[in-house]
């Protein structure tokens, strides 16, 4: 009995399936066919995920989750020493284009700069966000911004580099118990140069004071900026002199209302972490601060001048494994020290 039952149910089902088959197929008979538009009524519409603005300068809230494209060269000019990550990089290689998302934080910031008073002292960004969170991608898109606007770029793409990975160390021979890293600080104004090589041909950008690296070598007074970068990747010795003295210049021409300036610096929290993998002569790690690079990009993070926006980003990542602090709040990675009002190199500043 229960064979049958069974049996009757399998064939009952069978004979559904071949009455639906049926139907489908004389319900298919009676739709009319359909032309394929010819290729000119066909216009070819970008895809909603797309803008059809490719400037930074226009892009809008309607615009928030969609991606843009970056012309090849301005890509080259902006990233070729950093600035993205590799594992995206690599894939603008393989699609060969480089499409950028348009987030929300970049929005903001855009925003505020768009309606900042520039006679007023610099005003300072902070982004943070968990890891992996697009933090370094929106600051790239906000560097495009400035880019676009004719700012003179300060860009530092991941600072832990300097402090993880140095290529070089030396103790530095003007400054006792100091150590250098000239060859991270030549690498740094061959970037400089590259992304603002559009801008150091202006006259406006001549150096304000003189500049004396040794008794023969002078930078004076009216000179080209230029002729310090120059002098820094020419003479190893002196680059990290010539960082010093070109981020000090940059103040005073933004202060004269002869440039603008835009500071952008990701991972900035490592330099007020008390370890690196520098050592000294009697092999003694040595923090940040006495590292001399890090004293002229800290202090271009104060509100001491004007005519420029200041765009940090904090990260757990710029912290060695051991020292990583599970959060991912200024308030952590900082530490309550930096983070006082008191304190210039944070307070105040916009979060993101």
């Amino acid at each position: 009995m229960i064979g049958k039952s069974v049996f009757r149910a399998l064939n009952g089902k069978q004979e559904v399936v071949k009455r639906c088959s049926k139907i489908v197929i004389r319900a298919s008979s009676t739709v009319p066919q359909m032309s394929l538009p010819s290729s000119s009524e066909n216009s070819n519409p970008l895809p909603f995920f797309r803008s059809i603005q490719n400037s930074p300068s226009l892009h809008a809230s309607n615009n928030s989750g969609q991606f843009y494209t970056i012309d090849p060269s301005i890509k080259k000019q902006l990233f070729l020493y950093g600035g993205i990550p590799k594992t995206f990089d690599e894939l603008c290689n393989t699609f060969k284009e480089t499409c950028m998302m348009i987030r929300e934080p970049a929005l903001e910031i855009m925003d505020y700069m768009k309606s900042t008073n520039f006679n007023n002292a610099a005003t300072r960004y902070c982004l943070y966000g968990k890891i992996g969170t697009g933090k370094s991608m929106t600051m790239a898109h906000v560097l495009h911004y400035g880019f676009e606007n004719s700012f003179v770029i300060v860009h530092v793409p991941w600072a832990p580099y300097w402090y993880k990975f140095p290529k070089e160390y030396s103790d530095c021979p003007t400054k006792e118990g100091m150590v250098d890293l000239p060859l991270d600080a030549v690498a740094w104004l061959i970037h400089f140069k590259n992304q603002n090589s559009h801008l150091l041909a202006d006259p406006n950008l001549s150096v304000c004071q003189d500049w004396e690296w040794s008794k023969r070598e002078i930078t004076k007074k009216g000179a080209p900026l230029a002729e310090i970068v120059e002098m820094g990747i020419n003479r190893v010795k002196y680059s990290t002199n010539c960082i010093e003295a070109l981020l000090q210049e940059l103040k005073q021409l933004s202060d004269l209302k002869r440039c603008k300036t835009i500071v952008v610096i990701d991972g900035f929290n490592i330099f007020f972490s008390d370890k690196t993998k520098i050592k000294t002569a009697a092999f003694e790690k040595i923090p940040p601060k006495r590292v001399t690079i890090t004293s002229p990009f800290v202090d271009i993070t104060k509100q001491d001048w004007s005519n420029g926006a200041v765009i940090v980003s904090v990260d757990d990542l710029a912290f060695f494994r051991k020292d990583q602090r599970n959060t991912h709040y200024p308030r952590g990675l900082l530490g309550p020290e930096v983070i006082l009002p008191s304190n210039q190199f944070s307070a105040p500043q916009i979060p993101i």
